[in-house]
């Protein structure tokens, strides 16, 4: 009998950021030459204010790093939405495309009260992220580059998938498979790994079965495969 392992990830898939009486959409900002483009927000929740902040976004291995930059321009930065209302966000790009990708993200906060921060209490900010990129002079990126590689050590999987490409790569799934025993392995992914960061990774792989193994990960910028070595 073919059995599954499946390994969920905390992960939330829709047509909108949700969270803390909020909503976003899009889920992500492409800028190329137009330079330009716009977020939506919209309060489900009793009335608050929001901040708008754009960061520098880099990686080193799964760590994203977050620096201040005027590269991007958001209008309003600050507003104030009733329960049920909207409010569109411009994103304006503040510097010129050149060879590479560069990626950023937008975060939306929600500002308490000042009335409601007492002294010796803590109050829980909810904070959205959009990832932005901006595309290569050249143009967008359709096809990525990865290496991929995965090491089988006892009972635990040992990914690696390097990044080579000109354009950040958006996992989707993971899976292991035997051409005896089926499907072995899947994880579904939303993880980015941006252009020249290596991302690695360990699971445990309980169920196996003699002859060679393949790991696949599918991205949104194709789908890669190598063997699982023992």
């Amino acid at each position: 009998m073919l059995r599954t392992v499946f390994l969920w990830l905390s992960l939330l898939i829709c047509c909108a950021a949700q969270a803390g009486g909020f909503a976003i959409v899009p889920l992500r900002v492409e800028l190329g030459p137009n330079r330009a483009s716009s977020l939506s927000v919209t309060n489900t929740d009793e009335a608050k204010t929001f901040e708008a902040r754009a960061v520098r976004w880099t990686q080193a291995n799964y760590d994203d790093t977050y620096t201040q930059t005027d590269e991007l321009l958001l209008a309003p930065a600050t507003f104030r939405l009733e329960k049920g209302a909207s409010q569109v966000v411009r994103v304006q790009l503040n510097r010129r495309q050149d060879g590479a990708e560069h990626a950023y993200r937008i975060f939306i906060d929600e500002v308490p009260a000042a009335q409601e921060i007492k002294a010796n209490s803590l109050k829980t900010i909810v904070s959205m992220a959009i990832p932005v990129f901006v595309a290569p002079a050249a143009g967008p990126v359709l096809k990525g580059e990865a290496a991929l590689s995965v090491l089988l050590v006892k009972d635990e999987l040992q990914v690696q998938i390097r990044n080579t490409g000109k354009a950040n790569l958006k996992l989707r799934e993971w899976t292991v498979t035997s051409p005896k025993a089926g499907e072995l392995l899947k994880v579904p992914s939303a993880a980015y790994v941006l252009a020249g960061n290596t991302l690695t990774r360990s699971w445990p792989l309980k169920m196996q079965a003699d002859g060679p193994l393949k790991m696949q990960v599918t991205t949104d910028r194709g789908t890669f495969t190598t063997d699982v070595k023992r």
